[in-house]
This record gives structure tokens, C-alpha cells and sequence, in this order.
């Protein structure tokens, strides 16, 4: 009970961030765990301190300073003491003590220490900012539900929706898909901002592999993927991190019958192999079509 009412007289700031000595514990076991340097002499800079009276005026102290330890007598004493050896009169709660030198108020400090945490996960869960969805995000689930697509839009803080330029258009009565196209032997992704959910896989994916040298969308590392049957794979989402499975596309279709009963979230991210690359892939993963 006294090592609690010992914690209890700390403040967090301010000159008050001090303990009184005059309710230090006195039993042998509790003097042993304290530190040399309050037992001696201290010597702080250039100054030799005495730990049985106030560091500046020499009378009977009333405070120690929680973070270098020296005892304080005035209000006056402890601004001049944070002045002088640069203190701020904080204890570190983090530092670290080795278990044979625990103590008692050591277990109580982490034990306060953690409820302040807690406390602070608290109040930034309470005061999440809550975000809502824009006419154009409600209208993109509403078209996406109505071809049975499963679109899952993120809150606008995520990279990832920053990132989506995905809409719908009208006129074409259409998605226009951002597309992430991953191909894996080279390890090279390119990006189409504006895939119309019609257009073959198939076609679509020629725009990166069959071009021509002086093009600016021409890369020497998809030369093997020239005239090549490729296969297009997608990760399931939702799926646990253990169990990772990967539907197969069709490729002579567009997104908007490869993605019929699937979830998206944001856009797709689609995987392409060619054909000795996608026969290991599927021997070495769950493929659902």
C-alpha cells in the first residue's frame, strides 16, 4: 500500500512530476533495489550531489525528480535543476531494467504503463473518422451487383482507392476497369486505366506484349510472351492467409463474365503466364474455375 501511495504522488507534468521523499519506502528489501547513484554522491556534469539534501539550497527535500532522480526542496529549486542539467523531469517508461533489479513500483509503473496505452487504443477507436460513400462509389456497387460482381470499395484514406480510376460509363453501359497486369516470369506490372469490361483478356493483354519497338508501352521482357497462348489467374479475395486459392479466367471473354459471382476488391489484379509457367502454377496451387 505504500509503494502505491508512493506512485500516487506522481504527476505526469509540469514542476508537480516529482515523488516525496517523505514517502519512500523505508524496509531493507526496497533500499537494496534502489540504484547506486541515489545511495551515493551523485555526479551530475561537473557537480557533486548530495542525495540526503536538496541539490541546490542544501535543505530538507521534498521532491525527486522521476527522470535523473535528484531531490528538490521548492518549486524554484526544480525549475532551476530542469534548467541547469537539461532535464525534463519525465520518467522513461520504456527503459529498460534488468529482472534481478525489479521492484515493486517497477511492476506497478509497467502495469500503468500498459493501462495508458489501453486507454489511448480507447480513444482513437472512439474518435475514428467515420467516412461515407459518394454518389459515385454507390452507384459503381449498385452496377457491379446488378452484372452479380461482388464489388468491395475501400475507405478513402487506402492507397488502393486512391489509386482506382475504375468508373462506369453510360453511354456504353460498361465498366471501365483499372487493371493491374501481373506478368510473372519477369516480374514486370503493367497498369490499364481504362479496360472495358467487353473486351477479351485475350486482346486486351496485346496492347503490352505485341508492340513495337519504338512504342513507349515496348519492354524487351515480355518478348516471351509473344505469340504465346497465355493464362490469366486472379486471387481469391476473402480467402484466408493459408488457404490461397486463384480462379482461372477465361481469356476469350472480358472482365465483365470473369468477374460474374466474384469478389473485386477495387479492381482486379490479374496474373499472366504462358503456358509452361501456368501448368507448375497449377500443380502448385488451389485453382477454381
Amino acid at each position: 500500500m505504500m509503494c502505491e501511495s508512493i506512485a500516487n504522488t506522481a504527476v505526469e507534468c509540469g514542476e508537480k512530476n516529482f515523488i516525496s521523499t517523505n514517502e519512500v519506502c523505508d524496509s531493507p528489501s526496497k533500499a537494496s533495489s534502489t540504484p547506486s547513484h541515489i545511495a551515493d554522491p551523485q555526479l551530475i556534469g561537473s557537480e557533486i550531489i548530495n542525495p540526503i539534501k536538496c541539490w541546490n539550497c542544501g535543505k530538507e527535500p521534498k521532491y525527486k525528480c522521476p527522470n535523473c532522480l535528484i531531490r528538490t526542496c521548492s518549486v524554484s529549486c526544480v525549475k532551476l535543476h530542469k534548467q541547469k542539467f537539461n532535464c525534463d523531469g519525465r520518467r522513461c517508461k520504456t527503459l529498460y531494467k534488468p529482472k534481478e533489479n525489479l521492484n515493486e513500483n517497477d511492476f506497478l509503473s509497467d502495469y500503468r504503463f500498459l493501462e495508458e496505452v489501453d486507454r489511448c487504443a480507447c480513444k482513437l477507436d472512439r474518435n475514428r473518422i467515420r467516412w461515407r460513400d459518394s454518389y459515385g462509389m454507390n452507384l459503381q456497387r449498385s452496377k457491379a451487383a446488378s452484372m452479380k460482381i461482388n464489388l468491395k470499395l475501400l475507405p478513402q484514406s487506402f492507397s488502393r482507392r486512391k489509386e482506382n480510376t475504375t468508373f462506369y460509363c453510360f453511354r456504353a453501359k460498361a465498366f471501365l476497369w483499372r487493371v493491374e497486369w501481373i506478368f510473372t516470369s519477369c516480374k514486370e506490372t503493367f497498369v490499364e486505366n481504362k479496360l472495358l469490361d467487353k473486351i477479351p483478356l485475350s486482346k486486351a493483354v496485346q496492347k503490352f506484349v505485341n508492340v513495337s519497338k519504338e512504342s513507349k508501352c515496348y519492354a524487351p521482357s515480355l518478348n516471351e510472351y509473344v505469340d504465346k497462348k497465355l493464362s490469366f489467374y486472379m486471387k481469391k479475395e476473402d480467402s484466408p492467409a493459408n488457404e490461397v486459392r486463384y480462379y482461372k479466367l477465361d481469356s476469350e471473354t472480358g472482365l465483365r463474365e470473369n468477374l460474374r459471382d466474384k469478389t473485386v476488391v477495387e479492381f482486379p489484379r490479374i496474373l499472366v503466364m504462358t503456358p509452361g509457367l501456368s501448368v507448375a502454377f497449377e500443380n502448385d496451387n488451389t485453382i477454381l474455375r
